[in-house]
């Protein structure tokens, strides 16, 4: 299996002041090749072990099974929207 350089950071935002069954929060993420934001349509050089060239044209990932973790630490699963897509 072969390793890639994305790292994926996620940033999760909240507003206080409601309980957990209501509280609306916002996961974004980053996508990062080696200390660079990714974009498609750049070149990367240097990738793996062989420093090969990565020009990505598409790109996507699937978010499932989210849950976060509250004050009391219980896992609480979050209801994500669906964009449709």
């Amino acid at each position: 299996m072969k390793a890639y350089p994305f790292l994926l950071t996620v940033l999760v935002i909240g507003g206080s002041g409601a309980s957990a069954a209501d509280q609306k929060v916002a996961v974004r993420f980053q996508t990062i090749v080696g200390s660079e934001k990714f974009a498609c349509g750049r070149t990367y050089s240097g990738i793996g072990t062989t420093a090969s060239k990565l020009s990505p044209r598409d790109f996507r990932f699937y978010v499932h099974n989210v849950v976060l973790i509250d004050d009391a630490g219980k896992a609480v699963a979050l209801q994500l929207d669906q964009d449709g897509k």
